[in-house]
């Protein structure tokens, strides 16, 4: 499946995360986001998502991830 906005090939990837997608991650009008998964307990993770544009958040989340693996 290709773009609607530009005519560039959509990865499967993405059609496989988005099925109904038109438009690549270049030309998504969405804000990008950025997730962890930190396991801070014995039994089970948590999953952060941070905003794209939040590098603070990132580094700090990116840090607690390296730290618990």
């Amino acid at each position: 499946m290709n773009c609607v906005t530009c005519g560039e090939g959509i990865p499967p990837e993405r059609l496989e995360i988005l099925p109904h997608t038109e438009v690549c991650v270049r030309c998504s009008t969405e804000p990008r986001a950025v997730g962890f998964q930190i396991f801070a307990h014995k039994t089970a993770g948590e999953v952060f998502i941070l905003r794209g544009d939040d590098t603070e958040g990132i580094r700090q989340a990116r840090a607690v991830y390296e730290r618990k693996r």
